[in-house]
Order: C-alpha cells, then structure tokens, then sequence
C-alpha cells in the first residue's frame, strides 16, 4: 500500500512475546514527514513496556519497564524507536485510561483511552499492550493510518510466554505445580497433554495455545472456516508485518514505507535475555509447540511469505546493502554509547 506523502498516518500493530510471541505487539504507529501522528499498539504478551498515567501524555513521562525475565521480539526496541521519533516531532500519544495495558484480556475499545489533552485534536501514537480488535482501533486513529506488527518465531514465543506468565496463566500455573512432583520440567510436563492443563473457557488461558492468535484478535482455540478470509484482512490491514528473526530487514522495510532516513533507526538493543534463561527445546518438544500452536504456525508461516514478498518489491540486492549499512550505523552507535 503506498504512503501518501503529504500525510503517512501509521499505525504499528506489534504482536510480539519475546523473548517473544507471535506477532503479538500490536504496534500502531502514524508517521508524516516530519512526524505528525503515530498509533503504536503493543499486545500484552511483548511484557516490556508497561505505560502509566500523566496529564503530559508522553513517554518520558509515562514509561515504566519491568525488567524481570522480560518477553521480547525486538518490540522494545522499535518502540523505543517510534518513541523517540514522536517526542521529537511533539506527537500526541495515547495511554491506558487506568493501568499500563488496556484492560487486557479484553478485546481493545475505545473506551479503554484515555482523553485527548488539551490542544490535541486526534492521537499520533498509541502503543500500549492490548488484544487487538481493528474496527475499535481504527475509531481512535485517523482514517488513512498506516498499521504495522512484529512476529516471532511460534516456539520462541511459546517458550517465552510460558516462562513470563507462569504465575498469571492457570493453565502454565497448574502444569507448574505438577511438574514438582514428576522432575521434569514444567514445559514439558504441560507440553505431554496440555488439555490436561488447558481450560478453554478460563479468560486468563487466552495465552496459553496460539497466544499471538489470541492477541491479534484471531479465534486461538481451533480452525475454523473464517481462518483463510481473517488472514486476508489482516494482510490487507497491515502495511507491514515486521518479523523479529529479520529484525534488520525489517526496519529497513519499515524506513522505506515511512520515509526515514537511517538515523532515524538507530537502535540498541532493549530487554535482551541472558543466555542461561533461554529455555532450548529439542526436536521432539519443538515438535509439541508448533501442533499445540498450530494457528500461530500458519499465522507466522504466512506473513513470513508476505514479508520476503514485500522484500523482493523492494530489490533483494537494495535490501542488503541498506542492513549492511544500518548495521554500521547500530555499530557506531552503540560504541558511541559504550563510551559516553
């Protein structure tokens, strides 16, 4: 979908649990050059970026981060970047009207925002952790915004959201305590038989199978016939799907779509986990994790094809060189920072 040039509203659909799930930071952002509005949406199980009230309505003011085993795709990150660009260009940001996420596990209303301040006419960023439903969204965002949302690999998100939600997801809790007493791990205790473990009518078990199903507001418990026509809406929605394992490719796609210059997308690297709290699965479980979360595999499978479409439009051989070159500017930057 072309950016008009004179007005790009983007909205960032980031669904991302990191370490990370599907897709599942519902980003939205809104860009003009310069900046005028952004929309990024985060879907609660990223767990990264957790946003508080003040009567400024901007990041600074608001962000709170909670550090503890945190749940990543890189939506950090690019919010970090969406959040630098909207300060600078004195972006109106949508927050929570309550809390840090809205009103998670609940499907996204309008009702969840918090007022415009005043002088603001609409909201340029919205990128808060939510269950995305794109006809509330689109009430709160200008009509030609622009939405993007980051994927991850199905069996790293599985594997992260288990860890980071072991205490609010019954179905993780309970498969918890049973591990205790078989010595094995809890993973692979849940992963043996989750129906055991999985209630389908607990709302707090909407995280628990096809988690970045769940957060981008698709049916997570099982296929049905409006799977095929749902994927194609949200491909027709989404201007673009970045995808964490082609996080460099990604931003420099996101740069072309909204008119960045490489400056703008100069990024260190934010919530990355230590080695030794990744969880590595073998073959047999990572088997387990893609049937369990069979939807997330098509959801992701498919917008990978997307994404490597949308790669080739813009010249394979451009792309490269454009990461190589971003790549040498996230190196001066950090080398810039490691010695400030």
């Amino acid at each position: 979908m072309p950016c008009d040039a004179s007005a790009i509203r983007l909205c960032v659909s980031v669904l991302s649990r990191s370490r990370l799930s599907c897709a599942m930071l519902v980003c939205h952002l809104l860009w003009l050059r310069p900046l005028k509005q952004v929309c990024l949406i985060q879907a609660v199980q990223t767990g990264q970026t957790h946003v508080t009230s003040h009567s400024k309505h901007t990041p600074t003011a608001r962000a709170e981060r909670r550090r503890a085993h945190p749940h990543r795709t890189g939506s950090s990150t690019l919010q970090n970047i969406l959040f630098r660009l909207g300060e600078r260009e004195s972006a109106t940001f949508a927050f929570p009207s309550r809390t840090y996420q809205f009103n998670y596990p609940d499907r996204f209303r309008v009702a969840f925002v918090d007022e415009l301040p005043k002088g603001s006419s609409q909201f340029d960023l919205l990128c808060s952790h939510m269950r995305l439903d794109l006809r509330e969204v689109r009430k709160v965002m200008p009509q030609n915004a622009v939405f993007i949302t980051l994927l991850r690999d199905p069996i790293k998100t599985f594997e992260s959201v288990f860890g980071y939600y072991t205490s609010t997801v019954p179905a993780f809790f309970t498969a918890h305590r049973a591990a205790s007493s078989e010595g094995k791990s809890a993973l692979s205790v849940f992963l043996d038989s989750p129906e055991i473990f999985w209630d389908p009518k607990e709302p707090r078990n909407g995280l628990a199978k096809n988690p970045m199903s769940f957060d981008i507001g698709l049916n997570n418990q099982k296929w049905n016939g409006s799977w095929p026509e749902d994927l194609a809406q949200l491909e027709e929605e989404f201007h673009l799907v970045m995808i964490a394992e082609h996080f460099n490719e990604s931003l420099v796609l996101l740069g072309a779509l909204l008119r960045l210059e490489h400056e703008d997308l100069a990024y260190l690297r934010l919530n990355v986990c230590a080695g030794n709290s990744v969880t590595v699965l073998n073959e047999n479980m990572q088997a387990k994790v893609r049937s369990w979360n069979v939807l997330d595999t098509l959801l992701y499978d498919f917008f990978v094809q997307v994404f490597w479409e949308k790669a080739a439009q813009f010249g394979m051989e451009r792309l490269k060189a454009e990461v190589s070159l971003l790549m040498g500017l996230h190196q001066l930057f950090t080398e810039q920072v490691w010695w400030s």
